[in-house]
């Protein structure tokens, strides 16, 4: 079973491509955007599974235009099945018992709770009784909403539980960001923290605040995508196009490549770096053998051999080995 702790173990920082409501329900553009997250390499596809039904009353002023982006049930089938040989992790959002029942017809790796469902415990309840990771989302949400969600996820044995920092607007603006409250969620909860993007898809910060998030210390990262922009269709405000979301995943690949370990070791480049540059010991007389060195003797200069200069309290008082001329890098050879 996959766990996202044993992942973040692993590996870096985790990348979905989050599909939402961007394929307007439509099986083939929904296969036309899998298709596009696999050329942009990312980790997971995550998809949004819900019943207009059973998500809003009829009265709801958007009660039709969910009903218009409602998946069909046989297309949903041809859609997972789709996304599961591409050999990338499956994960989904459900909003209600009838669509959780309806998802673990297919492998799901991990399950998304919306802000939305926050404080429907019946569902965290439900979902979190299979043992499966589990992310929360915090936007809109207070710290003892949270915390409520943790509990019920806890008291099931649920303990691969991360939580998803973002905030609901679309697009959200840059004041509203506040990649600060990564850290704080982390040492509140004791829990990873992931990051979900809605800024602006057209902005260039829709690529790098995702990069300042994992420097924030987010462990994932969710990015909406749309097949084309320009067309302006569901989700597309905080959603990037296809070539947009290459770039970012691949950013957040060199992100995680630039932060490399935190234990400091000479890397081979480094130690070549330090042969050219490091200055080492260098006679400023000559010597003759038998000589007692004294520090005014020696001086210290760049060369490709000899002594560094952070050993030249050793051999003071020293004697000389081999007669030594002006200007001569020291070696150990030339020390009694």
């Amino acid at each position: 079973m996959f766990r996202l702790n044993k992942y973040f173990q692993k590996n870096n920082t985790l990348f979905i491509a989050e599909f939402a409501n961007a394929f307007e329900g439509k099986k083939d553009l929904a296969l036309k955007m899998i298709d596009k997250a696999i050329e942009a390499d990312v980790d997971a596809l995550k998809f949004q599974i819900f019943f207009t039904n059973e998500l809003l009353v009829p009265e709801h002023p958007k009660y039709n235009i969910f009903k218009k982006l409602e998946t069909k049930v046989d297309d949903w089938y041809s859609i997972i099945d789709y996304a599961a040989h591409t050999n990338k992790l499956i994960f989904a959002d459900v909003y209600g018992e009838q669509s959780f029942q309806f998802s673990k017809n297919f492998k799901i790796d991990a399950y998304k709770i919306a802000s939305s469902e926050i404080t429907n415990f019946n569902l965290i309840k439900s979902v979190s009784s299979l043992g499966i990771s589990m992310m929360l989302s915090t936007g809109s949400v207070t710290f003892k909403e949270i915390g409520n969600a943790i509990n019920i996820c806890k008291k099931n044995k649920v303990n691969d539980l991360v939580l998803l920092h973002g905030f609901q607007s679309y697009p959200t603006k840059l004041e509203d960001v506040n990649l600060n409250l990564i850290k704080t969620l982390k040492s509140t909860f004791h829990c990873p923290v992931g990051y979900a993007d809605h800024v602006d898809g057209s902005s260039e910060m829709a690529v790098i605040v995702p990069l300042l998030a994992i420097a924030k210390g987010a462990r994932l990262i969710e990015k909406h995508f749309t097949l084309n922009r320009s067309l302006k269709g569901i989700d597309y405000e905080s959603s990037v196009n296809p070539d947009v979301l290459k770039k970012v995943v691949q950013f957040v690949k060199d992100t995680n490549i630039a932060f490399g370990k935190s234990s400091k070791k000479l890397s081979k480049d480094e130690l070549v770096y330090k042969n050219d540059i490091r200055k080492r010991i260098v006679t400023r007389k000559k010597l003759k053998i038998g000589e007692k060195i004294d520090e005014e003797d020696m001086v210290l200069k760049r060369a490709h051999k000899g002594i560094f200069a952070e050993e030249l309290k050793r051999i003071i008082g020293k004697k000389v080995a081999r007669k030594l001329e002006k200007n001569q890098v020291v070696e150990w050879k030339d020390i009694k």
